[in-house]
């Protein structure tokens, strides 16, 4: 494990000193960070600290992350009111679920910013094909996230090609959309809200900006992307942000800047930024929605449940997807998205690069899942190429993971995972690491808090020079250069999202999105007993586990083997409750047995076993698991 040293500032060590000498009466078991911790006036205060390879600049200090959600979290999510309802019917319901969408375009936006809602009544309904919401103020209700055996509203995807279910799209960018850039002439922290330019004449208070980073070569040889094609040009990020004061040349924005601009690296320009194309006020939610497959890597039918595509305050929530190819929620271009008490489960697709990205930002800034589950996903929580933050993933429990969760690739900035249970947790240079594929630095400026990696994988927080990442209160095997504190142990206070989030606007809008389960600190066991199916009640809490580490299955399963097809070896998982004898054999297409994998006692847990079909010809094989009281068969294709 590598650990790096962090500069101590005289204000921290007064800090940690005094925290020796209170009286011992008074110490909790959770400990606090010497980065951020709680003040005298009860709020949250942030010691400034240098970032990689800039010991000498320490004036940089930890974002704050709570801008995230609908309407920046600052207002709960409105109950819209129904203007349409439907009745499930037999047959194909696009069409008329279409229509209905389209006719509700047509009605006036009210003073609340809405159009209203339509309501599909409890019952199945089938849709073959996606369907679009292309203006602003509409909302898709349901009335329930379980099966429509269960009294939910239950949606399945029966067209036949790769899709996405709903689709929440404003127009395209337009061209024009941006003012004359003026330069920035000092460095900008991380953490910062003020920016001294050349010249704000052109600023107004009330300005929607881009504040662009743009780097330099050197940024690009000390990071070393040159051999991987990053260019200074290719990364100069965009973040968007909006002016509250100016006072000369010096503006303050509203949100805090989450990557530092310096000029050693190349500093940065603003200039107006004109959002008007985007749609607003739209949301999906209660639902239970499936796709409809023929074999467990079959890739035609439903894509993605849920799509949002240059779209500003909207959400989706107490939403369950079953059996889609990418994942529940993917936001493009899209900001201030609230995604709370959803699930992804069982993706149907081959278990590999392009599918099952359960919940993902691929672009935008300011947005927030809470309460999320996800069960055989690959990467869960996880943001795309050039992602500009704040993002945010709160209270979110991950298992039977096939992959990382955390940024993917190409430098996504700002993400915040906090109180998060995954597999492997990882920021890094996937270019060159071990597993890399080329993506380069995944991302920077990332913060893991109170974070939990299921046993056997780890929590990996890796920076380049410029940025930092964190993983404070981190539990599980802890790998990088990052800055680690508070290893294996609670971090205070329990979530640093929502404790922003009540210093920036008050304890009363914190209680309005969070649970009393959230509060007690035992959300992520109603997750976990939760799995995603039926209604979510987070009060529903049975375990006793304080932290819910173990992966030990509910059930008996057996996994879709993956490469698949494969040549010549492929992985098989099958799990198994309580322990008890197994047989897990390999049959060719004329149901001959080529291969005994296990054959005896397997104790309780999840296990994965290698086929090596080397001396096999090319064709399609069955395997099949059984054991007391259960069995089950899965076919894979060996293509030499």
């Amino acid at each position: 494990m590598e650990y790096t040293t962090q500069k101590i500032t005289l204000s921290t060590l007064l800090i940690l000193l005094f925290s020796v000498w209170i009286p011992s009466s008074f110490h909790t078991q959770a400990q606090q960070s010497s980065l951020v911790y709680e003040g005298i006036d009860g709020k949250l205060q942030y010691s400034p600290y240098a970032n990689y390879g800039e010991e000498e600049d320490t004036t940089n200090i930890i974002p704050d992350f709570s801008w995230a959600g609908y309407k920046f979290s600052e207002v709960p999510i409105p109950d819209v009111e129904v203007k349409i309802v439907l009745e499930p019917q037999d047959g194909d319901d696009h069409s008329r679920i279409q229509a209905a969408i389209n006719e509700l375009s047509t009605y006036p936006i009210d003073s609340t910013g809405f159009r209203g809602a339509i309501l599909l009544k409890a019952g199945y309904y089938e849709v073959r094909g996606s369907l679009y919401i292309r203006h602003s103020g509409i909302v898709i209700k349901g009335e329930g996230q379980a099966s429509a055996e269960e009294g939910g509203t239950h949606i399945m995807a029966t067209a036949r090609t790769s899709h996405d279910l709903f689709n929440f799209f404003g127009p395209d960018e337009p061209d024009g959309v941006k003012g004359e850039s003026v330069r920035i002439l000092e460095d900008a922290p991380t953490g910062t809200t003020q920016l001294i330019l050349a010249d704000a004449s052109s600023f107004s208070v009330g300005d929607l900006i881009h504040v662009l980073r743009t780097p330099n070569q050197k940024w690009i040889d000390d990071i070393e992307m040159g051999p991987l094609g990053w260019t200074p040009s290719s990364y100069s990020i965009p973040y968007e942000r909006s002016i509250h004061k100016i006072n000369g040349d010096t503006v303050y924005i509203n949100v805090p800047l989450v990557q530092a601009m310096t000029e050693k690296y190349g500093l940065g320009e603003v200039y107006k930024y004109d959002n008007s194309y985007r749609i607003n006020n739209v949301g999906i939610e209660n639902m239970y929605l499936t796709s409809i497959y023929t074999h467990p890597t079959d890739e035609n039918h439903a894509n993605r449940a849920t799509y949002f595509q240059n779209v500003e305050d909207g959400w989706v929530r107490r939403v369950t997807a079953k059996h889609f190819i990418r994942g529940t929620v993917t936001i493009n271009w899209s900001y201030k998205i609230t995604v709370e008490d959803c699930a992804l489960v069982d993706p149907i697709s081959k278990i590999s690069g392009s599918r099952r990205y359960s919940f993902e930002v691929n672009k935008g800034s300011f947005n927030l899942f809470q309460r999320i589950y996800t069960r055989n996903g690959r990467h869960d929580q996880v943001t795309g190429s050039r992602v500009a933050g704040p993002n945010v993933f709160v209270d979110n429990y991950s298992e039977n993971t096939h992959a990382e969760t955390g940024p993917h690739h190409r430098y996504a900035t700002g993400l915040l995972l906090d109180n998060v249970r995954a597999g492997d947790i990882r920021v890094r240079n996937r270019g060159f690491t071990s597993g890399g594929s080329g993506h380069g630095w995944s991302g920077a400026q990332v913060m893991f808090w109170n974070v939990i990696s299921a046993p056997g994988y780890q929590v990996l927080a890796s920076q380049p020079y410029g940025s930092r990442s964190w993983a404070i209160g981190a539990k599980g095997d802890r790998v990088g250069n990052g800055f680690f504190e508070i290893n294996g142990e609670d971090a205070e206070p329990r979530s640093l999202f929502y404790r922003q989030l009540e210093d920036r606007i008050g304890k009363e809008a914190v209680d309005a999105m969070t649970t009393e389960t959230q509060k007690n600190g035992t959300i992520l066991r109603a997750l976990k007993e939760w799995k995603g199916e039926g209604f979510f009640d987070p009060a529903w809490v049975t375990s006793t586990e304080d932290n819910p580490t173990s992966d030990q299955p509910q059930g008996y399963y057996l996994g879709p083997n993956y490469p698949n097809p494969f040549n010549p070896s492929t992985k098989i998982q099958f799990g198994f409750p309580s322990a008890g004898h197994a047989s897990l054999d390999v049959y060719n297409s004329i149901g001959q047995q080529v291969q005994t994998l296990v054959d005896g006692f397997v104790p309780s847990g999840h296990h994965e076993f290698t086929f090596n079909a080397e001396n096999l010809p090319s064709g399609l094989y069955f395997y099949t698991l059984k054991s007391v009281g259960f069995e089950e068969t899965r076919s894979m294709l060996l293509i030499k």
